[in-house]
């Protein structure tokens, strides 16, 4: 192999290196893109996953307040009825 193909190849080996460093940094940008984007979906999807969780817990209050209230109510109705039905057992029968 003579110096002029050795330099020849050198040159082509050199081309072929810059254009590998070229394409390995457009890859490594794109990695940082991702990891960017990556992280801000995180910071927005935990945000979201703790607003879901203090409207679960909102829906879950007031779920136990209309309870109590309910059986509040059912149980003041059950009163009622057992002071009517002691009233009626109470009655003289009708002539």
């Amino acid at each position: 192999m003579t110096e002029s193909e050795s330099e020849e190849i050198k040159r082509y080996f050199d081309i072929v290196a810059e254009s590998l460093r070229s394409d390995i940094q457009l890859v490594a940008e794109g990695h940082q893109v991702l990891r960017e984007e990556i992280s801000r979906l995180r910071c927005e999807v935990i945000g979201e996953v703790h607003e879901l969780g203090s409207l679960v817990k909102q829906a879950h209050s007031l779920t136990d307040q209309r309870l109590a209230s309910l059986e509040q109510a059912r149980q003041e109705t059950q009163d009622r009825l057992r002071v009517v039905e002691d009233h009626l057992a109470h009655e003289s029968p009708p002539i």
